[in-house]
């Protein structure tokens, strides 16, 4: 019996990236919390790492939208 590893679906590589993206700025944002001595719970971080990565996917798929629309190609 043979083991092959196949490739992620898109939709599944998609969600682990914005899962990876969301952890990173969590902690980002928690550590910045720590150093800055301000308060930084970590539910209050993974939240507004939720809000920022959301409004960043928005974007994101707003400007290739528009370069879509202009005629010029935007890479993936």
């Amino acid at each position: 019996m043979s083991w092959q590893r196949t490739a992620p679906s898109p939709a599944r590589r998609t969600v682990l990236s914005l899962l990876v993206w969301w952890a990173g700025f969590t902690a980002a944002l928690w550590l910045l919390g720590l150093l800055l001595d301000g308060p930084s719970s970590l539910v209050a971080c993974a939240a507004s790492a939720a809000l920022l990565l959301a409004l960043g996917e928005v974007a994101h798929l707003l400007n290739r939208r528009f370069a879509r629309g202009r005629g010029r190609s935007t890479p993936r």
